[in-house]
């Protein structure tokens, strides 16, 4: 598993391939790419505005482009200013990285109750137990994937049942 990238604060454009999220392995996998999803006003869960999506539009042909693969909650937490990197300037803001341990979590359980899950196989449970959130603005291809948000925010109910 690996966070997508959040903004352009580090110098990276907006669209970029990222790495090791879009590392892909042909018939053995590929890393499960996470990017954040938020709920800004408390009903409507979507995309974080400014955050790393995926160049390409194509996950089955062209996986590396179309890296990003699910969503997790990436609610607002508390980080170090990264200008200064002083501990006491902090403030509130949403992330990748944080929460691709929620992804890493739900594989984990699956694993656990059927041992001889493939990577394969866990990343087909979450891409089909994945909820569609987002607004109309970048509706999901073909009703399944699209360049923020994958193919939905991770389901650990819906993957583990």
């Amino acid at each position: 598993m690996a966070a997508t990238g959040n903004s352009n604060l580090y110098g990276l454009p907006i669209p970029s391939v990222v790495y090791p999220a879009a590392y892909n392995f042909g018939s053995e996998g590929q890393v499960l790419a996470t990017t954040a999803s938020i709920c800004w006003d408390g009903s409507t869960e979507t995309k974080v505005d400014g955050f790393n999506r995926s160049v390409g539009s194509d996950p089955i042909n062209d996986p590396t482009n179309s890296f990003i693969d699910f969503a997790a909650p990436g609610g607002n937490y508390s980080v170090i200013d990264p200008n200064t990197y002083n501990s006491y300037l902090h403030y509130i803001a949403p992330g990748t990285s944080l929460f691709i341990q929620i992804a890493s979590g739900i594989v984990s359980l699956m694993k656990s109750l059927k041992t001889d899950l493939t990577a394969v196989q866990c990343y087909n449970i979450l891409k089909n137990t994945a909820d569609k959130i987002g607004t109309d603005a970048y509706q999901y291809d073909n009703g399944t994937w699209n360049q923020y948000l994958g193919y939905g925010r991770i389901n650990a109910y819906k993957a583990i049942k």
